[in-house]
């Protein structure tokens, strides 16, 4: 099949995108938003985990999240010591650890719930209709089954 977009097409797409990401970046969001400041993505994607499956091991995390466990057992450390969770001795397997959200982990993720909500409004505040947020959303879903 013949492909149906132009170099340009690509660059475009390209800047709209670091725009984006650069004017939410450099927003107030950080500043709105405390516990989660200077939070990877990937350990937000833990929190979420954790607030999804409390208890959850690590294994199970790194095969939700398709990241090695090697990768994740730096994150679990970096969460546990800024607070956000528990390690504890499994209830089924002695020999593993379960890992919980504390409160402030559950601070974190309500607050990173909330910033994403925020970014969300922004773009469909954009839009002119109810009409361009369906196409919006529409197209938007198409290209994550594609992925």
């Amino acid at each position: 099949m013949p492909e149906i977009y132009s170099q340009d097409d690509i660059d475009a797409l390209s800047r709209i995108h670091h725009t984006i990401y650069y004017k939410m970046l450099h927003s107030n969001f950080e500043d709105n938003f405390p516990k989660i400041k200077g939070l990877t993505s990937l350990e937000m994607g833990v929190l979420g985990v954790l607030s999804e499956f409390p208890g959850e091991m690590l294994r199970d995390i790194a095969e939700r999240l398709a990241v090695p466990k090697s990768t994740l057992t730096s994150v679990i450390d970096r969460l546990e010591r800024r607070g956000y969770i528990n390690r504890t001795i499994s209830r089924n397997d002695r020999r593993s650890f379960e890992l919980l959200l504390t409160e402030d982990g559950k601070c974190a993720q309500q607050q990173h719930i909330e910033s994403e909500q925020t970014g969300y409004k922004q773009i469909v505040d954009a839009l002119d209709t109810p009409e361009e947020i369906a196409e919006l959303i529409r197209l938007l879903g198409k290209v994550a089954e594609h992925f």
